[in-house]
């Protein structure tokens, strides 16, 4: 016996936007988005008991192709040889409500599927925002979208307590308290769905809507489709007889917050957006400071230095720092968005994850399909879709003949499953630590980025290595891992000293991408370095070695990335000639802060 959704306390815009997509399922569908415990799921169960005459069909996390679009029913072919369909999810929620708890982490080809049969049925799913977020193209599908924030005012969390263990103690007795109210919202919800038909959309409405559309930003046409079905569903339950000002209003507080200028992740990186605010006007201050000695060299000078490397005039800085260490805190966090695009795959992988999507996923994930093959253990085993092909062929089918028993499994009958799902990268940062990234507070800003990109890798589930070089060497801090706390800690702890041995620290970073690829070759390897690029320890040409270390990942099935933190009016330019030497490419720091998806659009680039 599910908790009465007339029990509910708190959340009237997600219940008015539920009802709405009974009233009218031309609405789209509703996406309801927030934190855990701000009963988002009970809420959405709680609407069988409003409309008997629709039911309730939940998408299981990790369902089958089989359950999701149908399959042979084996019983059938066993007895009589007879192949029958059994129908799916996807048929039997035609007219009725599709449930799907937790729809950021559905795979991608379930989503796809579901997504086809948008308009057939009425969609409802929820997520979790910090467990990542849904494609565009998927969320797009749903009219409907409420953000459910946990109750702040203290009388309604205490009654939220209050009802809850009520219902846990004695469930018939509460549903029975709530029966009336429950039957009451039925009520109004039938009377409302009969009134649909009647209510008028007129010229002015329709005008408004457009007008309303255009000055949110959004793209294509869904929006006004959306917008004036949710206006007259919010008229027919209010009694009215047209759409007005005031019902479209209310519709645009459900369908713009996905589609208009500002997407879903932007709405909950706010608080991060403002402490960004605050560090660019830190930068602003910091770029009035007196530009360094090295950076303002013009001319032969500067042509000459390089062409060198900045082997020469630059090694004065670090001498004298060398002998100090300096500690700065993490700046503002940049708010980084997922930069990987959708379509990003592997063919195949060996450990799990949420960023890139492998089509097979040895010994874990879940069975889409199967094929033919040697099983290595017993797990590998597709027993049904087996079980199926030995028993048709049993039955008349190809070399029934040569069959003496009712079902004989012969070798070539055996199905492996093939298990689908995501996996992560593995994400070296090369963090260059010298005592010339102390300086104007260049250290500060890198962390700031480091633990955004940290956060954004917890979510994905990467394995997480890092290593700095300075002074003389470069030191390997951590080994790949899933502990993003651990690397946060780490690099919290981070101090600059010394001078930068730029080639160590390639040559460290090639050596353990070339380990991670000797394991397993169906991985995705990513290296982070961080660096202006200026080489000031090493043999007599440490730039040139640095090169040398560099072109060694042009070769390999490594992406690089090069965040050069060079600063100045006048800059030469020798991170991004890294860049190039790796056959990657280089951001310059300042742009992070600008454009926080420019991560996914360079990794769509060096794929």
């Amino acid at each position: 016996m599910g908790y009465p959704f007339s029990a509910l306390v708190g959340n009237e815009k997600a219940k008015r936007a539920l009802i709405y997509a009974l009233i009218n399922p031309d609405v789209g569908g509703v996406m309801l988005t927030g934190e855990k415990g701000t009963g988002k799921s009970t809420m959405v169960r709680g609407l069988a008991d409003l409309d008997h005459n629709m039911k309730l069909y939940e998408v299981p996390l990790h369902t089958t192709k089989d359950r999701l679009y149908g399959c042979d029913d084996w019983e059938s072919i066993t007895k009589n040889g007879r192949r029958e369909h059994i129908p799916g999810i996807l048929e039997q929620a035609k007219g009725h409500l599709l449930y799907m708890d937790e729809s950021n982490l559905l795979p991608d080809e379930t989503a796809a599927g579901i997504s086809a049969a948008a308009g057939s049925m009425v969609f409802i799913g929820t997520m979790n925002p910090e467990e990542g977020q849904v494609s565009p193209g998927f969320l797009d599908k749903f009219g409907l979208l409420v953000y459910l924030e946990g109750e702040k005012e203290l009388r309604k969390r205490m009654q939220i307590i209050e009802r809850r263990l009520e219902y846990e103690e004695d469930p018939q007795n509460f549903c029975d308290r709530f029966r009336d109210k429950t039957e009451m919202i039925a009520k109004n919800l039938d009377r409302a769905r009969k009134r649909l038909h009647r209510i008028e959309i007129t010229e002015g409405a329709k005008t408004l809507a457009s007008e309303l559309v255009k000055e949110a930003g959004c793209e294509g046409n869904h929006a006004e489709l959306f917008l004036i079905q949710t206006a007259r569903a919010a008229a027919a339950w209010g009694n009215g007889t047209m759409v007005t000002a005031a019902h479209l209003l209310e519709a645009a507080q459900y369908v713009f917050p996905h589609r208009g200028r500002h997407r879903l992740s932007e709405e909950w990186a706010e608080k991060n957006q403002e402490n960004e605010a605050e560090r660019k006007e830190e930068q602003k201050d910091s770029k009035k400071a007196e530009v360094p000695e090295t950076q303002q060299e013009t001319g032969e000078g500067y042509r000459e230095s390089r062409a060198a490397g900045g082997n020469e005039r630059k090694q004065e800085p670090d001498k004298n720092l060398s002998q100090e260490e300096n500690f700065q805190e993490a700046g503002g966090v940049c708010p980084v968005n997922d930069w990987m695009k959708h379509s990003e795959k592997v063919h195949s992988a060996n450990c799990t994850g949420r960023r890139i999507r492998a089509d097979e996923i040895k010994g874990q994930g879940h069975t889409v399909k199967s094929r033919q093959g040697i099983p290595m253990s017993a797990s590998d085993v597709a027993f049904g879709d087996t079980l199926l092909h030995a028993a048709f062929h049993s039955a008349g089918g190809k070399g029934a003949g040569e069959r003496k028993m009712a079902v004989q499994i012969k070798p070539e009958d055996i199905r492996l499953k093939v298990r689908s799902g995501k996996t992560g990268c593995y994400l070296l940062f090369a963090v260059d630590a010298s005592a010339s990234m102390g300086a104007n507070e260049r250290m500060a800003a890198v962390k700031g980025i480091v633990l955004s990109l940290l956060q954004n890798s917890y979510e994905k589930r990467d394995k997480i290595a890092m290593i700095t070089f300075q002074d003389k060497e470069a030191r390997l801090l951590l080994e790949f891992t899933n502990s993003v706390d651990l690397a946060a800690r780490r690099l919290t702890e981070l101090k600059t000293k010394g001078k930068t041995p730029l080639a160590e620290g390639l040559r460290l970073s090639y050596e353990m991408m070339k380990g991670v690829l000797a394991k397993e070759r169906a991985v995705f390897p990513v290296l982070m370095l961080i660096t202006d690029g200026r080489a000031t320890a090493g043999g007599k040409a440490p730039y040139e070695e640095a090169v040398c270390q560099a072109e060694r990942f042009a070769g390999e099935a490594i992406r690089s990335i090069v965040i050069d933190t060079e600063q100045g009016y006048v800059r030469l330019g020798l991170a991004e000639q890294l860049a190039e030497a790796m056959n990657g490419y280089q951001i310059p720091m300042e742009k992070l802060t600008e454009r926080p998806d420019i991560f996914r659009d360079i990794l769509n680039e060096i794929r």
